[in-house]
């Protein structure tokens, strides 16, 4: 039996360019972060900013109670579809 996969996309129309990968769904955190880095980096993003903007986030929300998006721009409930269950 084949494992549930997960899905992230990047879909830049502007460049006609989509990048997509399929990781399982049991992924820890750390995998899926590694494997978002990687698409970042493939879709065009330097691995140096990949980085810097992973630690400046994380130094963000050090500093705060909650991981909730500090604006509406950011919620990613606005952003993310969800699939019908």
């Amino acid at each position: 039996m084949e494992k549930d996969k997960m899905i992230i996309s990047i879909d830049a129309p502007r460049y006609n360019r989509k990048s997509t990968i399929e990781i399982d769904v049991d992924s820890d955190i750390f995998d899926v972060i590694e494997d978002l880095c990687g698409l970042l980096v493939a879709h065009g993003y330097h691995p140096n900013s990949v980085k810097s903007g992973i630690l400046a986030q994380a130094e963000e929300y050090n500093n705060e109670d909650s991981l909730t998006p500090s604006n509406s721009e950011n919620n990613l409930e606005d952003q993310v579809i969800f699939p019908n269950t």
